[in-house]
């Protein structure tokens, strides 16, 4: 036979099984709901980026981080480009993007071209020209053609033209 320590071993190693196995399901099971979760969001962020809905995409982005889903960065692009296409006469809009893109390297999302295309694009739609070249300066992603192409509207429509050729 075992005997009684080989016994009280195997028991024990059989509870310790069958924990490491539970544990394992439910971090399998959380892993998949964060999935699903953030799948599911994304569909509704970008509806409501192309129909402008930037208060009821915020609203989605915040209910996933309740439910301890991490946004990633298409969440944050999609709910960004909404304020880029959101109502143009509201002045918060362009800082609520910016929030957005500093909540992002805040949570360790990495910003792309898209992120920032969105918050220069809604601070040209403010007016803030200056605020968009410092942006476009400061971000730390490599400029491309959407990011220097809302760059230069920004200062267009802020009538500062010699600013758009400088850019080029």
């Amino acid at each position: 036979g075992i005997g009684i320590a080989g016994a009280a071993s195997r028991a024990r190693w059989a509870v310790l099984s069958r924990s490491i196995s539970a544990r394992s399901r439910t971090i399998s099971a959380r892993a998949s709901r964060q999935a699903r979760c953030c799948a599911a969001l994304y569909g509704p962020c970008a509806v409501c980026a192309a129909a402008g809905q930037a208060d009821v995409a915020t609203r989605l982005l915040r209910r996933c981080t309740a439910l301890g889903v991490a946004p990633n960065v298409q969440h944050y692009t999609s709910v960004i480009s909404c304020y880029a296409r959101a109502d143009r006469t509201s002045p918060s809009r362009w800082q609520q993007a910016m929030a957005l893109l500093d909540e992002m390297g805040a949570r360790g999302v990495q910003a792309d071209q898209y992120a920032v295309a969105g918050c220069l694009s809604t601070l040209g739609a403010a007016g803030r020209a200056d605020e968009a070249v410092e942006l476009l300066e400061t971000c730390g992603v490599e400029p491309d053609l959407a990011m220097m192409n809302a760059a230069m509207l920004a200062c267009a429509r802020a009538g500062q033209t010699e600013r758009v050729t400088a850019l080029l």
